[in-house]
């Protein structure tokens, strides 16, 4: 049993408190799954666009697509082009900086799944679901806690996995952007899509420019 008084007789109260804080801290300092979520969209909140030389490969079977060498152009909050002399398949979910936003505007219940701790660094796992009571569309992702990066998504319907992305970063000035982006799926559900039978689409960025001034009239054609 802790003795809280000392050798006076007297109550040892801020003892006492220093052992009850000690005890609570862990729960106390537990982040919660939306600020998690927020704090992972805030991250590059002063990108308003960005320009990229990208290498896309894909692999996909019945598909034979050399590397496409591609610039993607970027504005926040979705508009993106993609200028290229030959045919290249680049997923917007992956590329899009406000995808995750968008993901949590319709699927406003943000879960704590679980974390654990790699190369000494923690990864949150978080769940978003549907505003109804549903499994059906719901999202998983990863988060790095150091850096506030995304790690990895997973989209499902129902227990299908429809798809997958994960990225590394670069450091590019003051924010963090992607260097590789992997898009994975196990078939886009539609025969005649390019990657109905499933796939893989690398994309690597070579040179990452932010806030170089696009205007809309840059789009205009896309």
């Amino acid at each position: 049993m802790l003795n809280t008084r000392n050798p006076t007789g007297k109550v040892l109260l801020p003892a006492l408190c220093l052992v009850a804080l000690v005890l609570c801290a862990p729960a106390c300092l537990a982040i919660t799954a939306d600020e998690v979520v927020k704090r992972a969209m805030d991250l590059n909140e002063g990108i308003r666009d960005y320009r990229a030389q990208v290498t896309i490969t894909t692999v996909a079977e019945k598909l034979d697509i050399p590397p496409r060498k591609v610039t993607i152009y970027y504005k926040r909050p979705d508009k993106m082009r993609v200028d290229s002399d030959q045919i290249a398949m680049v997923p917007r979910a992956a590329v899009n900086m406000h995808t995750l936003g968008s993901v949590a505007a319709k699927n406003s219940r943000a879960v704590m799944g679980g974390q654990k701790t790699v190369n000494g660094r923690t990864l949150y796992n978080i769940k978003l679901l549907p505003k109804e009571d549903t499994e059906r569309g719901r999202v998983l992702v990863w988060v790095w806690g150091d850096t506030w990066t995304l790690e990895k998504m997973e989209v499902y319907d129902g227990n299908t996995k429809r798809f997958s992305v994960r990225w590394t970063y670069q450091r590019v000035g003051e924010y963090w952007l992607p260097q590789w982006i992997i898009f994975t799926t196990a078939g886009m559900g539609r025969h005649s899509a390019p990657l109905a039978a499933g796939g893989e689409i690398r994309l690597y960025f070579s040179k990452v420019d932010v806030n170089v001034g696009l205007s809309d009239a840059d789009f205009a054609e896309q």
